[in-house]
């Protein structure tokens, strides 16, 4: 069970250190797969889609 969301829009590295720092103390993310993962992506929405999935 879970969703599926599709999000549209402009998207941007996030470079900026102080934002980099807020989104690492505001925000929790871990990959799927484990490892690290250093790149931070901004997007803009312009849509935002969605459906439920369920067994």
């Amino acid at each position: 069970r879970g969703w599926s969301v599709l999000v549209r829009g402009d998207a941007r590295a996030v470079t900026d250190p102080d934002s980099i720092r807020r989104l690492k103390e505001q925000t929790y993310s871990a990959p799927w797969v484990g490892g690290q993962r250093e790149l931070r992506i901004r997007i803009v929405p312009l849509s935002v889609t969605g459906r439920r999935i369920t067994v």
